[in-house]
């Protein structure tokens, strides 16, 4: 049962006097002068003591306690402590030892006792006892990131929790009495909060799991277990006074702060710093690339300047991460890597690999030539692979070769690539469902996952409904089911939104130099829980008090990004899961909505090894729960996004978001029956590698990290206690229900955006509140006070207006809603986050609409493009690229910035057809992107350039060439400096209009004679190809793989033979080589005349 705190110290006192516990005799007589330490964990000797800076990184002293044997008496100890500033918080650590005390407990040798203090305390003397070890414990996450007036002042608010007196006499309850703690002392364990015999001593209390050495983890859970959301860090954004700005980042280059310190290089990519929440005016960061690098931008800055040098930061409501991203200018790429691109056909086994020949010209050619040692990158049987080649069979429909693991180093020499992307619900493939579902320790019913449609395409909506019939609704309205039994049922929706980074740089010589992946996900889950009876779970597999079970995986669509020409392939994917645990004595029903958004990056540098950032937003608003008798239940429900790279591993981050109910009798109220009953809140993410293909992902990539799995933070708050009384009334309760605004909008937008959110008086009294937040003319909340009655609720209404605004920013504010007067101790501050990330106009990507080449010399193209009328203001210019290798314009997220990317032209936001030249002679892909006032950028689809396919044919008449054509009536068109023969074939028909028409020159009466003939075939009035011989014949025929070749029939003497080549445009009548040749013109058969 949860340790209940009251201010009742007589009932305390006497009660815990009473009590068997870790009693002794007094602490008098102890040596107290200066920088004497103690060990009273119960009573230590022998054990290890290090003093270390917070994040145990740097060490200042160490010793070990006395055994009596050195001048100091048994469990003292004394270190120098001159080294750290005075004011600085250490920690100190004792590890080891025996217990001398009467309780004679058996200590591990690994077992860690906690201490925190300042190196003025220190040097004063302390004790580390079961006190300070909770201390340090619970603060532990948040004095480590946040600034040091307002870590003492949050160590300072735990010991007023957990102490009812002063223990020192100087006259006031703070840290300093913590550190004055000693378990030996009757005063001291009847001046705590809480009965001492709770914690200690018997084999399943605190002190003794810390003294066998349990895991750090397992003790979070017990005082978890222990003391909830009393001693929670919910409030971590209320109670500071500063912010903690974490700057991080990838690449070669710097970062200043304002104080010209750097904040990042490639030695040192994280840096933390923090600023005050009363600051008026905006702090800068500002970047320098080295020299063969530039900006490639920032993340988590209010405003960035037009060069990109300048970051600035203007809110400092809450902590913040500010990421910079530099590249180098430079791409090298070896000389023997080979692109196959995608959707290739064939078979895979351990170590040989065999491809179908491919309808496409090039990548034909590019396996026919294939040759060992080559690296080569593709996608066969959607499988993405990179590896090297070792020796090469062809079989004429197919090459086969055999193949080791290539690795990215292999392939790029210098170089970085990036990609970025917001998922939405087009890009979900497939729900895949668990082929059987898990067994499960009690009745959790069988649910199905629905994609619902959503008004905002960056959402991807889902329904969570049980598949049982027969359910009767619990609450009003039906979105809670009980079914009868043990059984626990939940339901609900959940909205997810996916957000991923991936950034790799390489380096002449040393490989991968900088390496990041960043996802992150929101999600909005409105969940019910309902359960009856007598139950509680049992432990899972990992030993876990958790039912957590997959409902689904939202399967995303496979991308990739490029550096140069080489794809890097990413395979992201959604798993959404749903869970209960807990134990129940009654009736429990639970409603709440909860929004959790986690951003995790993974960083990694040569030189500084790797680095983890995250950050993490929560709201909870839960509806007054249906309850009767004793519980502590939780439901979960979340998204897990994981993001796999070639197929082999990548990072998962595991997020739990819940709430929670606990309700028990208070034994020490006045009233013999008194149901108190408490709504907790809490999130917990960690970021994982998730494999698939083991140690090979790292040899692709280049690198390996030291911890496969890093905490990236827990959080949890009471948000809300209620007290039922039955001989009196029960002071008031503010129970706050709804949400924030957390919204993306376009420059320019004039429309509200309005969130309801209600406050409840769920207790007995009368409740007075008043919301606080930054005022200014974009944000309006209205009432903003008042006072209600005992079941009283009052409706807010939340409103941001951008007032039409074009300037690109990110707003943020916090509306806090206070209860004036006394509260439930213990209970969190209500907040509700305002975010609105005010973004460019979004304008669609042109359309082409005509685009064909010229065989002129040299070569042009007519292009023609259209674009959506209401993105015309916001356009600046067009901008066209070219590219001759067809893996590259296979790519779905074309990067121009990539060298293989040549810019042809530029033309004005009004322009909307061009003819351009300078084309080259081979076959060329086209891309045309707009470029919008603020600088975004969409693009057309990749389209290649080929010559109009003419439905028509030249012929000489008496007024001189035409161009004949066909479209239910003929029309003839003069043309000049056409070429031509005066033997056509009328080619393919489609419906009445023939097409594919080639012509050739022969003698008048077509078929019969030796004169006329020649070696050149014409269409649309121009020469495409020379054959190895006269022509008596030409086609153009379409194989079952979908190429087009041309056929031509020749003569020599007595003797017709058939050849084909592929159908492009050539003056040559060489034959085919596979090396020198692969385009040349193939003999298919050879017959004699009779």
């Amino acid at each position: 049962m949860p340790i209940r705190f009251s201010s009742k110290f007589l009932v305390l006192l006497i009660f815990s006097l009473m009590l068997p516990g870790c009693r002794g005799n007094s602490s008098s007589g102890l040596d107290d002068s200066p920088g004497i330490s103690n060990a009273f964990f119960l009573k230590d000797t022998g054990g290890d003591v290090v003093i270390t800076d917070l994040s145990g990184t740097r060490t200042y002293s160490q010793t070990m306690v006395s055994d009596g044997t050195d001048g100091l008496r048994p469990s003292q100890w004394k270190v120098d402590a001159t080294e750290p500033q005075p004011e600085e918080l250490v920690v100190i650590k004792v590890t080891g030892g025996e217990d001398i005390s009467n309780e004679s407990l058996a200590v591990s040798e690994g077992a860690q006792r906690f201490a925190i203090a300042s190196a003025e305390d220190l040097r004063k003397g302390i004790n580390v006892t079961p006190m300070s070890d909770l201390v340090w414990r619970i603060s532990s996450a948040y004095v480590r990131r946040s600034e040091r007036s307002d870590s003492v002042n949050y160590l300072n608010y735990l010991a007023d929790l957990f102490l009812n007196g002063d223990l020192n006499g100087d006259g006031v309850v703070t840290y300093r009495d913590v550190l004055d703690f000693n378990p030996d002392d009757p005063r001291h364990t009847a001046s705590l909060a809480f009965d001492f015999a709770t914690v200690c001593c018997d084999s399943k209390s605190y002190v003794e799991r810390v003294l066998s050495g349990a895991s750090a983890e397992d003790l979070d859970t017990e005082i978890e277990n222990l003391f909830g959301g009393n001693v929670s860090l919910a409030q971590d954004e209320t109670i500071s006074s500063h912010v903690g700005i974490t700057v991080v980042g990838f690449g070669a280059g710097y970062v200043l702060d304002e104080h010209g310190e750097r904040v990042y290089e490639p030695a040192d990519i994280k840096t933390r710093f923090h600023v005050s929440k009363n600051r008026s005016n905006s702090y800068y960061l500002a970047a320098y690339p080295d020299s063969d690098s530039q900006i490639l931008g920032w993340n988590g800055c209010d405003r960035v300047s037009a060069d990109m040098t300048r970051c600035e930061l203007e809110t400092f409501l809450r902590d913040r991460v500010v990421e910079i991203n530099f590249g180098y200018k430079e791409v090298s790429i070896a000389a023997d890597y080979v692109g196959l691109g995608e959707g290739l056909s064939g078979e895979v086994t351990q170590d040989r690999i065999t491809v179908d020949l491919p309808s496409d010209v090039t990548m034909k050619n590019r396996l026919i030539n294939l040759s060992p040692g080559n690296k080569v990158s593709l996608i066969i049987n959607d499988k993405p692979l990179l590896v090297s080649v070792q020796d090469v069979i062809n079989h004429g429909d197919s090459v086969e070769f055999g193949y080791g693991q290539a690795t990215l180093t292999d392939v790029v020499k210098k170089g970085t690539g990036t990609f970025s992307k917001a998922y939405t619900a087009d890009d979900v493939e497939s729900i895949e469902y668990p082929v059987t579902p898990s067994a499960q320790p009690i009745n959790l019913q069988p649910y199905k996952l629905l994609v619902q449609p959503s008004s905002d395409p960056s959402v991807i909506g889902l329904a969570i409904e049980p598949t049982a019939s027969g359910s009767t609704p619990l609450f009003e309205d039906g979105n809670v089911w009980e079914v009868g039994g043990e059984a626990i049922e939940l339901s609900g929706s959940l909205d997810v939104q996916f957000e991923l980074d991936v950034s790799a740089s390489y380096e002449f010589g040393e490989g991968l130099k900088f390496f990041k992946v960043s996802p992150s996900i929101s999600n909005e889950a409105n969940i019910t829980v309902s359960s009856t009876g007598s139950l509680k779970t049992r432990k899972d597999a990992d030993g876990n008090d958790v039912i957590r079970r997959r409902l689904g995986r939202l399967n995303l669509g496979r991308t990739s990004f490029l550096i140069d020409f080489v794809p890097v392939y990413l395979k992201p994917y959604v798993d959404v899961y749903l869970g209960a645990n807990g134990q129940v004595s009654g009736q429990l029903g639970l409603k709440s909505s909860m929004e959790s958004s986690v951003f995790a990056g993974l960083y990694y540098s040569k030189e500084a090894g790797f680095e983890y950032s995250s950050g993490y937003n929560s709201d909870w608003s839960p509806v007054k729960p249906i309850i009767e008798g004793q519980a502590r239940f939780r439901m979960y429900a979340g998204a897990q996004p994981t993001v796999q790279i070639y197929d082999l591993m990548g990072p998962t981050i595991d997020i739990q978001g819940y709430s929670e109910t606990r309700s028990s009798y208070d034994l020490t109220s006045e009233c013999s029956e008194s149901l108190k009953y408490g709504i907790y809140a809490g999130l917990e993410s960690v970021l994982k590698w998730e494999a698939t293909g083991g140690e090979k992902f790292f040899e692709v990539v280049g690198f390996k990290p030291d911890d496969l799995r890093v905490s990236l933070g827990m959080k949890e708050g009471k948000i809300f206690e209620n007290k039922i009384n039955t001989c009196g009334p029960a002071p008031a309760a503010m129970l706050v229900n709804g949400n924030g605004i957390s919204e993306t909008i376009e420059e320019g937008s004039t429309e509200d955006i309005v969130r309801a959110i209600s406050i409840e008086n769920a207790g007995q009294q009368s409740l007075t509140w008043r919301v606080e937040y930054q005022a200014d003319s974009y944000l309006a909340v209205y009432p903003d006070d008042g006072e209600l009655a005992p079941g009283e609720t009052q409706t807010l209404l939340v409103t941001f207006n951008n007032l039409g605004s074009r300037e690109i920013r990110e707003y943020r504010n916090i509306v806090q809603l206070s209860q004036v007067g006394e509260a439930s101790p213990g209970t969190a501050v209500p907040f509700r986050r305002i975010d609105v990330n005010v973004v460019p106009k979004k304008i669609s990507a042109p359309e082409i609409v005509e685009a064909f080449r010229r065989s002129e010399d040299p070569p042009t193209a007519d292009i023609e493009w259209s674009v959506d009328p209401a993105d015309e203001p916001f356009i600046q210019r067009f901008d066209v690229y070219l590219t001759q290798d067809p893996v590259l314009a296979q790519q779905k997220e074309n990067n121009h910035e990539n060298a293989a990317w040549k810019k042809l032209a530029e033309f004005g936001g009004a322009q909307r057809a061009a003819t351009v030249s300078g084309l080259p002679g081979e076959r060329v892909f086209l891309s045309i992107q707009a470029i919008g006032t603020k600088g975004q950028v969409v693009q057309a689809k990749t389209f290649e350039l080929k010559e109009r396919d003419d439905h028509g044919l030249v012929a000489r008449t008496a007024a001189g060439a035409k161009f004949l054509t066909y479209d239910g009536g003929w029309n003839a068109t003069s043309v000049e400096n056409a070429t031509f023969g005066n033997i056509d074939w009328k080619g393919q028909y489609i419906g009445d209009t023939p097409t594919k028409i080639l012509s050739w020159n022969g003698p008048s009466s077509r078929y019969f004679g030796e004169e006329g003939f020649s070696n050149e075939i014409y269409k649309g009035g121009k020469l495409i190809a020379v054959a190895p011989g006269s022509v008596h014949g030409a086609a153009i025929l379409v194989d079952g793989v979908g190429s087009e070749w041309l056929v031509a029939m020749v003569n020599e003497s007595y003797t017709d033979r058939l050849f084909a080549r592929p159908n492009t445009l050539s003056g040559s009548a060489a034959l085919y080589d596979p090396v020198t040749n692969p385009e040349g013109w193939r003999e298919i058969l050879s017959r004699a005349r009779s």
